[in-house]
C-alpha cells in the first residue's frame, strides 16, 4: 500500500509542507474538513489559513521543525473555506529526502469542542470561586489526610494569609489556631469515618493576631464521584461579638433577678413590720 492510500485513509488532516511553507500534499479528510478543493490548497501557503496574528508564533514554529525538531501539540485558529475559525492541534516532524531536511510532515486535529467545554468548566470554577469569596462565612475543604485543600478567601484572612492558594497543603498544626488543632481533627476524623455531618456547634479559635474568638461551625462529609469520602467541607461564623451581648445580656438578666429578689423581700420586710405596727396599737 503506497503513502497516499495509506494517508487518505487516516481519520485525522495530515498534510506536507515545503521549506517555504507551502502545501505539497494534503489527505482526503483535511479537504473534507476544512471544505477546501486540491487546487485550492496545493502549492498556496499554510499561513493563508491562519489568522495574521498568529503568522509570528506560527513561522516559529516551523522554523523549529525545520532545525530538526518535533513539535508536539500547538495550537492554532485555522479559518475553514465557510469562514468558520476552529482551532486546531497540530503536531510536526521534519520531513528529510537523503539525510537533508526538505520541508514537514503534520498532523491536524479539531478540538474545538474540546476547548469550549475546558473554557466551560473554567468559566464554571472561576465562577464558584467568586460565589465562594463572596460569602461572609468561612469556607474549607480537607482530603482524608487533613491537609487543607482550598478555602475562601475570608478563611485565609482569619489565618493570617493574603491568598486561598497559601492554605493548600498546610495542616491545623501549622495554622495560627495550632492549640485548638487536635480538637478540630477529631471532628474532622469523626465527619470521615461516619460520613456524618456535625452542624451548629461553638468552638473557640486563636486568630492570627492572637486573640481568642468564637465560632459557630459546620462540617460535611466531602464526596466524590463514586460516593466515597474523600475529605470533609466545613463552613463557620465568627460569633465572638454574638457571645459578648449575650454575655451581658445574661449578666443584666442576673442583675434583674437579684434585684427583683431584693425587691420583693424588701417588700415581705415592710408587709410584716406594718402588721407588727397594727398589733402594737391594738394592745
Amino acid at each position: 500500500m503506497d503513502f497516499e492510500r495509506i494517508v487518505n485513509a487516516a481519520a485525522e488532516a495530515i498534510f506536507v509542507l515545503d521549506r517555504s511553507g507551502n502545501f505539497s500534499f494534503i489527505n482526503k479528510h483535511a479537504i473534507r474538513q476544512s471544505g477546501y478543493s486540491k487546487k485550492d490548497i496545493i502549492g498556496k501557503n499554510a499561513l493563508r489559513l491562519i489568522p495574521k496574528s498568529h503568522w509570528k508564533r506560527a513561522m516559529e514554529t516551523f522554523s523549529q521543525i525545520l532545525l530538526g525538531r518535533v513539535v508536539k501539540s500547538v495550537e492554532y485558529p485555522v479559518r475553514y473555506k465557510s469562514g468558520k475559525v476552529v482551532i486546531m492541534e497540530f503536531t510536526g516532524k521534519p520531513l528529510s529526502e537523503n539525510g537533508k531536511i526538505v520541508g514537514a510532515i503534520g498532523t491536524a486535529r479539531d478540538i474545538t469542542k474540546r476547548k469550549e467545554l475546558e473554557e466551560g468548566r473554567e468559566q464554571a470554577r472561576r465562577m464558584l470561586r467568586f460565589i465562594i469569596d463572596s460569602l461572609p462565612m468561612r469556607v474549607f475543604w480537607k482530603g482524608r489526610s487533613l491537609r487543607y485543600l482550598g478555602c475562601n478567601r475570608a478563611f485565609a484572612e482569619d489565618a493570617g494569609y493574603h491568598s486561598p492558594s497559601e492554605i493548600i497543603g498546610k495542616t491545623d498544626f501549622e495554622m495560627a489556631w495550632k492549640k485548638q488543632a487536635r480538637q478540630y481533627r477529631r471532628d474532622d476524623r469523626y465527619v470521615i469515618r461516619t460520613g456524618r455531618e456535625k452542624l451548629n456547634y461553638e468552638e473557640p479559635q486563636a486568630s492570627a493576631g492572637g486573640k481568642l474568638r468564637w465560632l459557630r461551625t459546620s462540617k460535611r462529609p466531602l464526596r466524590g464521584a463514586s460516593g466515597k469520602v474523600i475529605g470533609v467541607l466545613g463552613v463557620y461564623e465568627d460569633i465572638t461579638k454574638q457571645k459578648g451581648i449575650n454575655s451581658s445580656l445574661k449578666e443584666k438578666i442576673a442583675e434583674l433577678e437579684r434585684f427583683q429578689r431584693f425587691s420583693v423581700g424588701r417588700e415581705l420586710r415592710m408587709v410584716e413590720l406594718k402588721k407588727k405596727l397594727r398589733e402594737c396599737k391594738k394592745r
